[in-house]
């Protein structure tokens, strides 16, 4: 004979099934059944909507941190800087060169450090370092421009100012000086012009050096190496072999020559701006090999 079953409606909407229960609920098939449903359901959570004591802004206390695990005895401990890394400038250096490396090591060694660990301590002995070497670079230059100052052979100012009014005055000077020094240069030198007829280089520079030339006083024979002409020197000499003995293998080709000393010294090879033909004849005869550049010539009012 079959047992009867018995189904519960839960409140959740589930069928439970409890086999041989009778069909009248006793109290003890309700207390198993809570403690059933008690046992198997997962504990749920309100929905946070339900949860009015904790407010919108409602915070948990974050847990305890937990504290920072002990280094061991032989982790390296980062030590303070010292008072300073340069030596007293009192004293003397017997060795400035191991001096400089030792403070180039300290200065790599700390901010390797503050790389590789970048605690607090080691971040601020970095930063101590740093603004000692700012310091120490700042005097240096102070001190630097000082001495400039009270020695102008050594300013470079004094031969090529930067300001733009000074600038001007600059070069107004230079330039009328390297136009007097060219009519003089003139006077007792001549230029061999080197072209050939199928040379694009020399066709575009023979005019500029013709109004050069007319500009200073300066005699201009053209020695063609290829038999051909170029505009404004329709008589260049064909002269191979002159060419061959100067070693000109490239046109065009400018010499500056003193035929009376037998003085034939090359300018430029290749084309050339009539302003970088000036500079270059001015340098040979104005300035001293090695000196910086032009200076300003001054007049010295005496007392």
């Amino acid at each position: 004979m079959r047992r009867p079953v018995v189904v519960l409606f839960c409140l959740s909407s589930h069928l439970v099934c409890l086999p041989g229960a009778s069909a009248t609920p006793t109290g003890s098939v309700i207390e198993t059944l809570s403690k059933m449903t008690a046992e198997q359901a997962p504990a749920r959570e309100p929905r946070f909507i339900h949860r009015h004591a904790e407010g919108w802004f409602w915070r948990d206390v974050d847990p305890e941190e937990k504290e920072p695990e002990a280094l061991p005895d032989n982790a390296p401990v980062s030590a303070a800087p010292a008072a300073s890394l340069y030596p007293p400038m009192d004293s003397p250096l017997d060795d400035p060169l191991a001096a400089l490396k030792s403070l180039q090591k300290a200065v790599e060694t700390a901010q390797a450090r503050a790389v590789l660990q970048p605690t607090e301590a080691n971040l601020m002995a970095w930063m101590t370092v740093q603004n000692e070497l700012f310091r120490k670079n700042t005097l240096f230059a102070d001190g630097l421009q000082r001495l400039v100052w009270k020695n102008p052979e050594f300013d470079y100012n004094q031969v090529r100012p930067s300001n733009p009014v000074a600038l001007a005055a600059y070069s107004e000077s230079y330039n009328e000086d390297r136009r007097e020094a060219l009519r003089e240069i003139a006077r007792d030198y001549g230029l061999y012009f080197f072209v050939s007829g199928d040379c694009a280089y020399c066709h575009a520079m023979a005019p500029y050096l013709k109004r050069f030339a007319e500009a200073y006083g300066f005699v201009v024979i053209a020695v063609s190496i290829d038999g051909g002409t170029v505009d404004g020197y329709p008589n260049a000499k064909y002269s191979p072999e002159f060419a061959e003995q100067l070693g000109v293998k490239q046109t065009p080709a400018i010499f500056l020559a003193k035929p009376n000393e037998h003085i034939v010294e090359p300018i430029s090879y290749g084309y050339i701006s009539i302003q970088e033909l000036e500079t270059r004849i001015y340098r040979l005869f104005r300035l001293e090999p090695g000196e910086p550049n032009y200076q300003v010539r001054t007049t010295r009012m005496t007392p």
